[in-house]
């Protein structure tokens, strides 16, 4: 796909998000590049390792010289996802959804620590034709402590359907499973 075929499909992307799904022309764009995109596996895991910046101190003929980068470093891992980007959005395929995301909203490092990135599914019937489209949700099923600085929290993405046959309708996606580490030092 070449660059102008790129910035055309990001268009219909943005004009199926706008219209909630009720874009038939948008829709079957989508729909036709998410056939194309390889299959994702439904087990995902991704992680992000940050370590600070380095300084380094050395010796010149004018005296001692500290030269530091402050900025961390941050490498990501990911197994599972096949994505495709497509101008502002990330496009994947497990089974028969399609699923959309903003690419810098949804990626690690850049993503709001505060609010959850907005994601929009496109399922698909059995033939490959839009079924429904709606926007991610996100429900949280359980949580434990297992020690005072270890959290266990088990959330479920929940789509609602905004166009399709039974608009309103909540469709289960996957299952999220984050452990968060508390290192205050209190």
């Amino acid at each position: 796909m070449d660059v102008a075929q790129k910035l055309e499909l990001n268009a219909l992307i943005e004009r199926l998000i706008d219209s909630k799904g009720h874009d038939p022309d948008a829709r079957q764009a989508v729909a036709e590049f998410g056939r194309g995109i390889r299959q994702g596996s439904p087990i995902n895991f991704n992680a992000s390792i940050t370590k600070p910046g380095d300084t380094v101190l050395g010796q010149t003929e004018h005296g001692t010289v500290l030269a530091g980068d402050d900025r961390p470093e941050t490498k990501e891992y990911s197994k599972g996802q096949i994505v495709e980007r497509v101008g502002y959005y990330k496009v994947s395929r497990l089974r028969r959804w399609i699923t959309l995301s903003h690419f810098w909203k949804s990626s690690q490092g850049t993503e709001s620590e505060t609010e959850m990135s907005q994601e929009w599914a496109l399922a698909l019937d059995k033939q490959g034709q839009p079924e429904w489209f709606g926007e991610r949700g996100r429900v949280r099923e359980f949580g434990f402590r297992l020690t005072r600085a270890l959290e266990v929290v088990v959330s479920r993405n929940v789509f609602v359907e905004s166009w399709g046959k039974a608009e309103g309708r909540r469709h289960h996606g996957g299952y999220l499973v984050e452990v968060n580490v508390n290192v205050d030092k209190k």
